[in-house]
């Protein structure tokens, strides 16, 4: 879908940008931070830089809702995948004996009947 690929390259963008603003405004912060530190300030974020913390904050949840509608612009792709629980089947006469069972060419091979073996239905969390 054009519109999709659109969406996509768009929202890569913006992420980019964002990314980089969040980077910039971070570290500006922090170094600001570390010098009021020395002069005993510890308010950085309300007394001496409170736009760039604000700015640091907005395009850090910018960043967040960007890979987040990145993510969401999948659905389409993965409109048709189906998951199902998994079967596993657990034979405990196995176990409690202490037998082996071993794997060939893909076939298992048992060193005991399977009739007494006992069905698990797991569910994937």
């Amino acid at each position: 879908n054009h519109f999709v690929a659109v969406a996509q390259l768009v929202n890569s963008i913006a992420l980019t940008v964002f990314l980089l603003l969040f980077a910039v405004t971070k570290i500006i912060y922090k170094v600001q931070e570390a010098r009021d530190l020395k002069k005993g300030i510890t308010d950085t974020k309300f007394t001496t830089v409170p736009e760039v913390y604000l700015v640091s904050t907005i395009s850090e949840w910018l960043v967040a809702t960007s890979v987040l509608t990145f993510a969401l612009t999948f659905m389409w792709d993965f409109r048709a995948l189906v998951m199902e629980t998994p079967r596993v089947n657990v034979n405990f006469e196995l176990i409690e004996n202490g037998e082996t069972r071993s794997v060939t060419n893909g076939t298992q091979k048992n060193s005991k009947d399977d009739t007494n073996m006992n069905t698990i239905n797991s569910s994937v969390l």
